[in-house]
């Protein structure tokens, strides 16, 4: 289900990047040839890379390529690695659920009935993609719990490698 999950977010936000280039090069064309600049497009832009950005971040955090500083981490053993790693988990799930899914249908609840100035899309639309974004970490992060806890019980690089084995079959 995972695998599907990051191919699915894997081609919307390549979909999504496909657009927002193209709408830029009409930005261009429309402003410097046709000499009558679009006001779609540079809104379209702005709320299009906040829906990707909301839809990468779990997905780079579930790909275990978030930024983070890992210097001391790494030097320890892998039980504390893993200890980190659960620890840090646990505050992505805080995080995800009281911010950004709370938070953010907070948000889009309040922006019920405002309307973009270019476009007249409901502004709803854009802090939904807070949810979701929440909804995508929480998930990735009750993995990457679950994935440590597993490496905490069974003890050490060899447990790991037999577990990964059996994850892709």
């Amino acid at each position: 289900m995972i695998k599907a999950l990051n191919k699915f977010i894997e081609w919307i936000t390549a979909i999504g990047m496909g657009a927002l280039v193209i709408a830029c090069v009409w930005q261009v064309v429309s402003r410097y040839i046709v000499g009558k600049p679009s006001t779609i497009t540079e809104e379209f832009m702005r709320y299009g890379l906040i829906w990707i950005t909301m839809l990468a971040s779990p997905y780079a955090y579930g790909k275990g390529k978030q930024l983070m500083i890992t210097f001391a981490v790494k030097r320890g053993s892998e039980r504390f690695q893993a200890i980190i790693g659960v620890l840090v988990g646990v505050i992505t799930a805080v995080f995800s659920g009281g911010v950004l899914i709370i938070g953010g249908t907070r948000v889009a609840n309040n922006a019920v009935g405002q309307v973009s100035s270019s476009m007249q899309m409901p502004m709803q639309f854009l802090y939904y993609s807070l949810v979701l974004s929440g909804i995508l970490m929480l998930l990735y992060a009750i993995i990457g719990i679950k994935d440590d806890i597993m490496k905490l019980q069974h003890g050490g690089a060899k447990i790991e490698k037999d577990y990964m084995k059996l994850k892709k079959v």
